[in-house]
């Protein structure tokens, strides 16, 4: 070795010094995670489609983000086979994209929802309404 270059002690040196090595990046213990638990996360669409399972569930979910959102969408496959769930969780994706440009919203509110109050806090009957003609 060169006098100008520096001898780095191994792990196994550190330690018979009585120095413990330092603990692993934290993208290291995720990629390790990842790794481990890539039998039951499955990405699609180059990443922008997250296929997984839940710990307490058998059925596969969905979730993706889109252009204009900043939060995740999440809905369930209501499928057991990842073949299934794969193909439907591209169509769910397709469909939110579509929605997404022609500006409808993703999700559609009932009127008395959006009004505040629900059908039995206005008092009327719809069966008592009786139209005279």
């Amino acid at each position: 070795m060169k006098s100008t270059q520096l001898a780095y002690p191994t792990a196994q040196q550190l330690v018979q010094q009585g120095i413990r090595p330092p603990p692993p990046p934290k993208l290291a213990k995720l990629a390790l995670a990842e790794q481990q638990s890539s039998k039951k996360v499955h990405h699609l669409r180059d990443g922008a489609v997250v296929l997984y399972k839940r710990k307490e569930s058998t059925v596969w979910q969905v979730r993706f983000r889109l252009f204009e959102r900043k939060d995740w969408l999440s809905f369930s496959t209501k499928q057991r086979d990842l073949i299934y769930a794969k193909r439907i969780a591209g169509d769910m994706y397709d469909r939110a994209r579509f929605k997404e440009e022609l500006g409808i919203p993703q999700s559609v509110k009932r009127f008395s929802t959006a009004a505040g109050h629900e059908d039995s806090t206005v008092g009327v009957s719809w069966q008592s309404i009786s139209v005279d003609t």
